[in-house]
C-alpha cells in the first residue's frame, strides 16, 4: 500500500469535528444519492464504515475514497431495479472492512467490489458464500493478477508443464515448475508460491498424473523454451526434458471467479 506519510491529508482545524461532518456532507453523500433502497444501503455502509472514518483519521486522500465511492454507485446502478436487494450483513460488514486495507490494490479491490455488487444483485447473491471473502484476504496483488489471467484464458483445462533436468546417474531436478501453455502455444512461467497458494485455497488443481489428449501442445511449447535452458557444464545432467500436466479450476474456484472476476 502507498506510505501514507506521503498522502495528502485533510487539513485539520480548531473545529475539527464540523469540520470533517461538512466535508461528509457535501462531497461524499451529494453525488451518492439514489433512488434505490438496496444501493443506498451499501453507499452509505461504505460512507459511514471507511470514507468518513478515513477522512476523520486522514488514512488516506479523500479524492481517493469518494472515486472509488462513484464507481461503486456506478456498478450498482446497472442492476435492473427488479433484481436489486438488500445486503447480507456477513457479507456487507467484513467486505467493506477488507476494502479499507486494499483500496491501492486493483485487482483485490476489484474482486471485493464485485462481491459487494453481487450480494445486492438476485441474479448472483446466491453464489456467494462468506468465505469468498476470506479467500480473498489471503491473495497476493501476483495472486489475484494470474487467477484473472487463467480466467481470460477461457478453458477449464490448461495444459502445464514442468521443466527438468534429466542426470546421467538416476533422478532429475527441475529448474522451473508449472509453465501454463496458451495461445498458439505460448508460455507464461508463473511463480510456484503463486500457483501453491491458489492450490490450497482449493480454486485450482494441478494433475501431473495425467495430460492432454492432444500430446503435440506439449512437445511444441517445450521447443519454444528449450533454448532458454542450457545443460549445465562439467556436470552429471545428461538432457533436458520435461513433464506434462493439466491446470484446472476446481468447481469452487468456477464459483469464485463467477462472482470476484465477473
Amino acid at each position: 500500500m502507498s506510505n501514507n506519510n506521503l498522502m495528502p491529508k485533510i487539513e485539520i482545524t480548531t473545529n475539527f469535528s464540523d469540520t470533517v461532518n461538512e466535508a461528509y456532507k457535501d462531497v461524499a453523500q451529494k453525488p451518492l444519492q439514489s433512488g434505490s433502497k438496496a444501493v443506498s444501503t451499501l453507499l452509505d455502509f461504505f460512507n459511514n464504515t471507511i470514507l468518513y472514518p478515513m477522512q476523520k483519521y486522514n488514512l488516506y486522500a479523500e479524492n481517493k475514497l469518494n472515486n472509488f465511492a462513484r464507481e461503486l454507485q456506478e456498478k450498482a446502478l446497472k442492476i435492473p431495479n427488479e433484481n436489486l436487494i438488500e445486503p447480507k450483513v456477513n457479507i456487507l460488514g467484513p467486505s467493506i472492512e477488507a476494502l479499507k486495507y486494499n483500496l491501492d490494490e486493483e485487482h483485490i479491490k476489484e474482486m471485493f467490489t464485485n462481491i459487494l455488487i453481487s450480494d445486492i444483485d438476485n441474479r448472483k447473491n446466491k453464489k456467494i458464500h462468506p468465505s469468498f471473502i476470506e479467500i480473498v484476504k489471503q491473495l497476493s496483488s501476483e495472486d489475484a493478477k494470474d487467477l484473472k489471467f487463467l480466467k481470460e484464458i477461457g478453458k477449464n483445462d490448461l495444459p502445464i508443464m514442468n521443466i527438468k533436468y534429466n542426470l546421467t546417474t538416476s533422478g532429475f531436478f527441475f529448474p522451473t515448475k508449472n509453465i501454463f501453455l496458451i495461445h498458439d502455444n505460448d508460455v507464461y512461467d508463473s511463480d510456484v508460491i503463486v500457483i501453491n497458494n491458489l492450490v490450497r485455497l482449493n480454486l485450482i488443481t494441478i494433475d501431473y498424473a495425467h495430460c492432454l489428449t492432444n500430446k503435440e501442445i506439449y512437445e511444441q511449447g517445450f521447443n519454444k523454451i528449450k533454448p532458454y535452458f542450457d545443460i549445465p557444464k562439467n556436470s552429471n545432467v545428461k538432457e533436458l526434458g520435461y513433464d506434462k500436466g493439466i491446470l484446472s479450476f476446481t468447481q469452487f474456484g468456477k464459483d469464485f471467479i463467477d462472482i470476484c472476476l465477473s
